[in-house]
């Protein structure tokens, strides 16, 4: 099966609404969202550093959620090519009385299921260590 351009943005649009549910629900509930769109073999990379599953990436997850109670994110640019999609996002935020302003690009592949397969995450990680310590 052959993975559509109408697929990708469902995924995308179920991602994105996942991580913007911050504000109204909880860490575990934010995470579990986020799980329910991603594949059960999932691996990424954060600026070329291979993430090897999704519990490494839940423990990120859950450092940036708990700090961020107001956590939004926008995708800016998006370019789509079953199965992939490539976009620029902005973050904003406050993390300990600090206002969060980041922005990045990430990369992500599709499998069959309409799940996030592979991804790849880029930033400017002093951004948030400058908030984190």
């Amino acid at each position: 099966m052959t993975v559509s351009r109408t697929r990708v943005k469902e995924t995308l649009r179920r991602l994105n609404e996942a991580e913007n549910s911050r504000s109204k629900v909880s860490v575990g509930e934010t995470i579990a969202r986020i799980d329910a769109v991603m594949a059960e073999n999932v691996e990424g990379w954060h600026n070329g550093v291979h993430v090897s599953n999704r519990e490494a990436e839940r423990q990120g997850e859950r450092v940036l959620f708990e700090a961020v109670a107001d956590y939004h994110r926008d995708f800016e640019r998006v370019i789509i090519d079953p199965p992939f999609a490539a976009f620029t996002w902005r973050i904003t935020g406050t993390a300990r009385g600090k206002a969060l302003d980041i922005l990045g690009c990430s990369v992500l592949e599709i499998n069959d299921e309409g799940k996030v397969w592979h991804y790849w995450l880029y930033m400017d990680s002093a951004q948030l260590a400058g908030i984190f310590g």
